[in-house]
């Protein structure tokens, strides 16, 4: 049995979001005699405003001089960190009930290393409704055998397998695939649970421009790092499809078309709410495929 619980969350002057974390997380059930430590890391915010976190004796403040990235700040607050699982979270997201933590200590059965399970948004509106099926879609990877689809929005780990395979790696600065690429390692060394009942629920009010832009970003930074040290898993995601440096023939056409991909995503925006959900999450496919082809085509080709 675990006998303490560490939640790790990264924030960037994030703060009314991280207060509201904390003090859910002050109110999860755990089983009996078991411990909880929150450590907040500020990722070089530098303004002053964790001054508004609700500290108690068991939260711990760690403040970086400069802003490194979430893999470099999950980092640091693992070094902080006394549990012997660490639970990973964003500060704009939300347990989705008081048995988080517990549900996700349970899911660390013999041989288990990791535990991840659903991320869904809030409200009733388009948006809920397309993380709820991306969530869906990633578990259905995972019963297929790709165990690595989880995301640290929601994941649990055990500090001896994190600190074997070194944690994250903090070459990933950029948005996406710092977490896929963690949860390959550390299935090399143990295995990776799906938990159906630890869902956590992002609060993010999310804007079609901006998850275009995100995707872009991936394509560009990420995506080349995560390709080269695992291109089995990048080929079997999906994302290789849409990668136009494995597709060159593509570059012409998209260096022509994909500038566009931000300006259709903003203009059609307030559109996601008032057609058929169909047709949005198709439209928003569409769009955020044509920036990810845009990311990749205009990368820096090292590595």
């Amino acid at each position: 049995m675990t006998d303490r619980v560490s939640v790790v969350v990264p924030v960037y002057r994030d703060w009314q979001r991280a207060a509201r974390l904390i003090g859910l997380l002050e109110k999860q059930s755990l089983p009996p005699d078991t411990e909880l430590d929150l450590v907040i890391v500020d990722d070089g915010s530098n303004d002053r405003g964790s001054s508004i976190l609700p500290m108690s004796g068991r939260t711990l403040l760690v403040t970086l001089p400069e802003n490194r990235g979430r893999a470099a700040a999950r980092n640091a607050g693992f070094q902080a960190a006394k549990g012997s699982l660490v639970i990973f979270m964003d500060c704009d997201c939300l347990p989705g009930d008081d048995e988080h933590l517990n549900t996700h200590i349970q899911a660390m059965g013999p041989g288990v290393v990791a535990s991840t399970g659903h991320v869904f948004g809030a409200g009733d509106g388009f948006w809920n409704r397309y993380q709820q099926r991306a969530s869906q879609r990633r578990e259905s990877r995972y019963r297929a055998g790709h165990t690595w689809m989880g995301t640290t929005q929601n994941m649990a780990v055990s500090a001896e397998a994190f600190r074997a395979v070194g944690g994250f790696d903090e070459r990933y600065r950029q948005y996406g695939f710092e977490d896929r690429d963690l949860l390959l390692r550390l299935s090399r060394v143990g295995r990776i649970a799906w938990s159906n009942g630890t869902p956590v629920q992002h609060t993010d009010d999310l804007h079609f421009d901006v998850v275009a832009r995100k995707m872009m970003e991936a394509a560009r930074h990420s995506a080349p790092l995560f390709a080269h040290e695992y291109p089995a898993a990048y080929q079997s995601s999906g994302y290789a499809s849409i990668d136009v440096e494995l597709h060159r023939w593509l570059r012409i056409p998209v260096r022509a078309i994909g500038p566009l991909a931000l300006r259709v995503a903003k203009w059609s925006d307030p559109l996601l709410h008032a057609i058929p959900f169909r047709v949005a999450a198709l439209l928003v496919a569409s769009v955020s495929a044509l920036a990810y082809m845009h990311g990749s085509a205009t990368r820096e080709t090292k590595k």
